[in-house]
């Protein structure tokens, strides 16, 4: 299993966002109404706003539709009712800034659609986006809330980084350690990695070419969990 599956976000505990902004975003859905603006989730690649959008709507007990497939009239429909399971629905629109693929006539017709009758979607849209200045239509603050995430702090990576390495009870240098805080600002892409260098060798405790994050390839010495080799050779 990978382990940016294996550790994507569940609950509002495994985010790791700075500045609490999720909150912010809760506090939006758990008081919507029709009145209320949709929600844009910008921010850089890997940091966890799909899985927010996701945690969000299953906090609140929202049916998740994703907008890909559906069309217009769908979207009509859908709003004003409920699923099967007797839950209202909430829109997800991801990846709203990509305007290369087949795909993209579509959404863009479907954006262009929710924002010009948006007195008649009767439930909560949440778009996704990684660059807020790329997305393809003029967005005005009477619509939108917009949520700007900032790239993950040290500390931020550093909890992924300890958290993934004690569940598996592998081993990684300090100096490769501070090498991943240091030069990673996609949480996703620091979990990937450390799968990576974990599967790189039979004994990852031998394993000493940091080739696969950067850096030189001097040998280093390696210890369970993370520690400070300098003050090992003391």
């Amino acid at each position: 299993m990978l382990w940016s599956y294996k550790y994507k976000p569940i609950y509002f505990k495994d985010l790791y966002f700075k500045d609490n902004l999720h909150l912010q975003c809760a506090t939006w859905l758990s008081q919507w109404t029709r009145n209320s603006s949709f929600l844009i989730l910008s921010g850089p690649s890997g940091i966890g706003k799909t899985s927010l959008a996701y945690i969000l709507a299953n906090t609140y007990d929202f049916n998740i539709i994703e907008i890909d497939n559906t069309t217009i009239k769908d979207i009509l429909i859908i709003s004003k009712g409920i699923s099967l399971n007797n839950k209202k629905h909430i829109l997800i629109i991801d990846d709203i800034h990509i305007t290369s693929t087949s795909n993209t006539p579509h959404i863009i017709n479907i954006l262009n659609f929710l924002i010009k009758n948006k007195s008649k979607i009767h439930c909560p849209v949440i778009l996704i986006t990684n660059d807020l200045y790329s997305i393809p239509f003029k967005f005005s603050n009477n619509y939108f809330l917009t949520v700007n995430f900032k790239i993950p702090g040290k500390r931020e990576i550093e909890g992924v980084i300890n958290k993934c390495i004690e569940d598996n009870n592998i081993t990684i240098d300090y100096r490769a350690f501070q090498f991943l805080i240091e030069n990673n600002t996609d949480i996703r892409s620091v979990i990937n990695t450390l799968q990576l260098l974990s599967s790189k060798d039979k004994d990852y405790k031998n394993y000493n070419d940091r080739s696969i994050i950067g850096g030189d390839n001097k040998s280093t010495s390696n210890h369970k969990g993370v520690s400070n080799c300098d003050d090992k050779q003391q």
